[in-house]
């Protein structure tokens, strides 16, 4: 799997660049050309299961501003599907695909980060930095406490299954199963985020000095290009629209 080689830097522009790009471009640049480009990249990775997690997410945001720009769509002849007040054409979907395009992106971008970046590499790439190890301990923090909640409501939904409750089919009866349990799953997952600080302090994550690591993270040429190179493809966007907004 090629993803996990690259360097953990290297992949943080990325997903910020085309973040970026999904933001300040129309949305055909986010559908047309970022989310195949992704998709082709896990494919050749192996790892279209990361990619169809995410549409766990995404379809059922699309499906809510579906239903709330179909609801106040004005009414039109040129409607595809027209039920009752929802109403379904070209202008609400151009409006869907528009408000949604850099969320969709989003998701998808950090979940390929979370999913394919050990915590170690990350930490160990930023590792000489003040700013930067900030940035490593939130990605850190934020990942294990990712792995740590689909780890205990795994363990709620065996528990509420051994009781007799019902915890399978669609999606709305999963939720209502483990609805009771987000408060307490929420609680337990900012006590453990205090105490792996707590940890990190205590092993002088926040010293200011030169470290020494037993294990050298290497970036490669090709990485340095395409960090360049991202960097200026989404300066030359920029550049572009505010040309186009000034004329």
């Amino acid at each position: 799997m090629f993803i996990e080689k690259i360097h953990p830097h290297t992949k943080v522009i990325f997903s910020l660049a085309m973040i970026f790009l999904s933001a300040i471009n129309d949305y055909t640049i986010s559908f047309l050309v970022i989310i195949p480009l992704l998709f082709v990249l896990h494919i050749f990775n192996r790892s279209i299961k990361t990619f169809i997690v995410s549409m766990y997410v995404i379809v059922p945001y699309l499906f809510m501003l579906t239903l709330i720009y179909g609801l106040l769509g004005e009414v039109s002849s040129d409607n595809w599907i027209a039920i009752y007040n929802f109403k379904l054409n070209e202008v609400v979907l151009s409006s869907i695909l528009y408000r949604s395009k850099t969320v969709v992106v989003m998701i998808f971008m950090l979940s390929s980060l979370f999913k394919h970046t050990s915590s170690d590499s990350m930490l160990l790439a930023y590792s000489n930095h003040v700013f930067a190890q900030t940035v490593s301990f939130l990605f850190m923090n934020i990942k294990n406490t990712l792995s740590h909640l689909k780890l205990r409501a795994s363990n709620v939904l065996i528990a509420q299954q051994t009781r007799g409750i019902n915890t399978q089919g669609f999606l709305t009866t999963r939720i209502r199963a483990l609805w009771p349990m987000i408060m307490p799953l929420t609680m337990s997952a900012m006590m453990d985020s205090q105490e792996r600080q707590l940890t990190l302090y205590v092993r002088g994550f926040d010293i200011e000095s030169p470290r020494e690591n037993i294990q050298v993270l290497k970036k490669h040429k090709l990485e340095k290009l395409l960090e360049i190179s991202l960097i200026g493809l989404v300066i030359v966007s920029l550049l572009w629209e505010v040309y186009q907004w000034l004329n």
